[in-house]
């Protein structure tokens, strides 16, 4: 081919190229241009679209003949475009940027370009080409979204409910910050994290299925609502309400998951004390309703007794002793005087006995009934007594309260087959509103305590359930008749007050009778209704509470927070251990049950300490401290508080401790 048919070929190729151009810029959505590389950036080309742009025709652009396209840049955004695009250049990179272009008709709007230098092979800079789109709309519909966003943050960030999402594969790609207060994750540690990860097998299961259910419902499905238990992130598990949904595209297709979960251990408590509380009222109606027929059988069954005693001595002072019915007659009149002793013990029961009442002394009639227990017991009980310092005054029938005691001394030998020790002691005690409105037929104010505590094999719970009903023993048929208990709880109900018992199989029992007092005891430094000022330095001390019992502990925090204390709750020793060790700031203070699950106290005490040197520790239980120190638990004068207790005798006690020397 000659020269000339090659210079011919290729004027027609760059023809059609131009004309591609043409129409290219002509259907370009926006505004093509080309700039010198001059002062101004005078415009050379510029395609027709820059008349919607800008509101200007191409020819008034090009050569700034009558506006430079750079004065229609906003002026609070001209330094920012001037400085990208001269940071593009020195690096030969394409410039994209976003600003503001007023328009010739007044109005604002945004403006997207993107453009790059065009350098001659020496590297010199010939023009600057590029393109700018309208993205006002754009713009308008990202401040609507922001705002809706804004608005869902501010829901999502501040609700106490975790909000999440979870993509198919149960992978969780949003948590809100609710996370952190209710499993210990922050939400940057909770997304990318498998459902799997934050429950047991179980309740996997149990939350696949549901995923599985919402599938098969499809995207006209109202989603699910069931409970749950999932793990925090020390592995503690707690219960949640899980509100939870499959969310569909367009085309009816599944794409992830989007749910709430709610902690309901609070929930779940209040529920399970409103339970026990209503257990308690129906038993106290159980024991009402029989202790009435019971009352009302003996006082018929007196009359009757009456008649066959009366007619037997008769009878029996008459008869020969020789005669052959004489025996016969005799055993029926034994039978009987059993008899009667069997419908005291049911008046007793159903508090219909005639009482004497007076002014005593319970320390006195304690020490007065010792020689009488010390022959009851045996030689192989140990006997031991630790009676409050001061006199403790109640309104009482001495001989119906040597009766309790007799019962309970009785009970704790027969427990205590291979010997034992059995322990009594007394104090004055405090039962406040919070204790009180815990323990139907209640009422706060102060008591006598009498305790006694016996080192036998101790009860179950259901065994504790059934201790005082008229009838109920663990005996066998020859050793009881199952009326002892019903009938100390009668004469201790008959004397206003309230008779609990406290066992743990393997720890023995405790009995604590609660008498009102009838005037104000000798004071002592520990006097629990001594007005106390509280620490100034509460909120400087960190105490950790270690309980089993969840309606304890949550009332034992309670009345630590409000006193000012920085407090870490725990349900079991090994939890205790594992907070110990990760909590970087000071533990000031152990506050631990003596008997638990796994572990006692004494040994959660020495296994925080290991993290905590400095801490210091305070006992509590049901059963008293000269029961505890005895069996070897805990050191005699160690810090020691015995429930039920008030509120101040918690935060002096405390108080106590950590300001001991």
């Amino acid at each position: 081919m000659s020269d000339d048919a090659k210079v011919q070929r290729l004027e027609i190729e760059i023809a059609e190229l131009r004309r591609r151009l043409a129409v290219l810029m002509v259907n370009i959505n926006g505004m093509a241009y080309r700039c010198a590389n001059d002062a101004a950036w005078t415009m050379i080309d510029v395609s027709p679209g820059s008349e919607a742009l800008t509101g200007y025709p191409p020819e008034s652009l090009i050569g700034n003949r009558q506006v430079a396209y750079g004065d229609l840049i906003h002026p609070e955004d001209r330094q920012a475009v001037w400085d990208a695009i001269q940071a593009a250049l020195q690096l030969r990179e394409t410039f994209r940027l976003a600003y503001r272009l007023r328009h010739a008709a007044g109005s604002t709007r945004w403006v997207w370009e993107q453009g790059c230098g065009v350098f001659a092979e020496d590297g010199t800079l010939l023009a600057l080409e590029g393109v700018v789109s309208d993205i006002s709309e754009r713009i308008e519909v990202q401040k609507t979204l922001q705002a809706s966003e804004r608005k869902y943050r501010l829901l999502a960030d501040n609700t106490l409910d975790a909000i999440w999402t979870m993509d198919l594969d149960l992978l969780f790609t949003y948590v809100n910050p609710a996370s952190l207060a209710i499993t210990g994750y922050a939400p940057e540690a909770f997304v990318g994290t498998h459902l799997q990860d934050h429950c047991d097998p179980e309740n996997f299961q149990r939350m696949a299925e549901a995923v599985a259910q919402g599938m098969i419902d499809g995207p006209q499905g109202s989603g699910v609502i069931f409970e749950a238990v999932m793990l925090r992130k020390n592995r503690e598990p707690f219960p949640v309400e899980i509100h939870g949904k499959v969310i569909f595209d367009a085309h009816g297709q599944p794409v992830g998951l989007q749910g709430i979960t709610r902690d309901i251990t609070d929930r779940l408590a209040a529920e399970q004390e409103r339970r026990k509380l209503q257990e308690q009222l129906y038993q106290a109606q159980k024991m009402e309703s029989v202790g009435r027929l019971a009352g009302g059988v003996a006082h018929d069954f007196n009359n009757l007794l009456s008649v066959v005693l009366g007619y037997g001595e008769m009878i029996l002072d008459d008869l020969p002793i020789d005669h052959p019915h004489h025996d016969a007659l005799h055993e029926i009149h034994n039978a009987a005087n059993r008899a009667k002793v069997l419908t005291r013990q049911l008046l007793a029961f159903s508090r219909k006995q005639i009482l004497e009442m007076q002014t005593v002394d319970i320390n006195g009639v304690v020490t007065g009934f010792q020689k009488l227990l010390r022959r009851i017991i045996g030689e192989d009980i140990v006997l031991e007594f630790s009676l409050d310092a001061g006199p403790l005054r109640v309104r009482a029938d001495t001989a119906q309260l040597e009766q309790v005691l007799l019962n309970l001394a009785v009970n704790a030998r027969d427990a205590m087959v291979d010997g034992g020790t059995l322990t009594i002691e007394t104090a004055a005690v405090a039962l406040d509103p919070v204790y009180a409105n815990g323990k139907t037929g209640v009422r706060p104010g102060r008591y006598a305590m009498i305790a006694v505590t016996d080192t036998g094999p101790g009860m179950d719970r259901e065994t504790l359930g059934h201790l005082f009903e008229p009838f109920f023993t663990t005996k066998s048929k020859d050793q009881g008749t199952g009326l002892g208990l019903a009938t100390s709880y009668g004469i201790v109900k008959q004397h206003e007050g309230n008779i609990w018992a406290y066992s743990e199989s393997g720890h023995g029992t405790t009995f604590k009778i609660y008498l009102p007092l009838t005037e104000q005891p000798v004071a002592r430094p520990d006097d629990m209704d001594s007005p106390k000022t509280p620490v100034t330095t509460a909120s400087l001390a960190t105490v950790l509470v270690v309980e089993d019992d969840l309606a304890v502990r949550r009332l034992v925090c309670n009345f630590l927070g409000r006193g000012g204390y920085r407090v870490i709750e725990s349900q079991t020793a090994v939890h205790a251990i594992q907070l110990a060790r990760e909590h970087t700031t000071p533990i000031d203070l152990v506050l631990t049950d003596v008997i638990m699950p796994v572990m006692k106290g004494n040994e959660v005490f020495e296994a925080v300490r290991r993290h905590h040197p400095a801490a210091r520790v305070l006992y509590m239980s049901g059963y008293t401290d000269n029961v505890i120190a005895r069996r070897g638990i805990l050191d005699r004068g160690v810090a020691f508080l015995q429930k039920p207790f008030s509120r101040e005798a918690l935060l002096a006690k405390v108080r106590e401790v950590l300001e001991a020397a």
